[in-house]
């Protein structure tokens, strides 16, 4: 089984946990983070194949140099954009749905996996991305600890 399989299989079995659970909080974190290696891992096993198909086809490493150079180093975001227009010659376009939400996911994770405490009220959000998922979603407190 591949491993993007897998993780987004647990992703799916964290946020049905998360909503029979009465903190569903840390499942919707856990969930989040999960979601987006889920998505890495899917693109690295895609790229992997292609790698193959390049060399089978072709003969040569020097067509697969072509296709590193244009994702090495980029971030997952410019890398889930380049892979579909170097293997297809389209790519998802940034104004629209799915990229949008893969966008905000990957916004979503970076600000939980790379939290900066800093003194604000427990309901600000820590950037604009974030914030604006409350008009998505009903945001809550956790409950009080005793």
């Amino acid at each position: 089984m591949e491993l993007s399989k897998a993780m987004s299989g647990s992703a799916c079995d964290l946020a049905a946990q998360g909503q029979a659970q009465d903190k569903p909080h840390r499942m919707a974190i856990a969930t989040v983070i999960v979601c987006q290696a889920a998505l890495e891992a899917y693109l690295n096993e895609d790229l992997e194949h292609y790698r193959w198909t390049v060399a089978a086809m072709s003969g040569s490493t020097e067509a697969w140099n072509v296709v590193l150079e244009a994702v090495e180093g980029a971030s997952i975001e410019q890398r889930w954009l380049a892979i579909p227009q170097l293997r297809w010659g389209r790519t998802f376009d940034r104004s629209r749905e799915p990229f949008q939400s893969f966008h905000l996911l990957i916004a979503l994770r970076n600000t939980l996996v790379h939290y900066a405490p800093r003194s604000a009220d427990f309901f600000d959000f820590p950037n604009k991305k974030v914030e604006n998922l409350a008009s998505r979603f009903a945001f809550t407190a956790p409950a009080k600890q005793p």
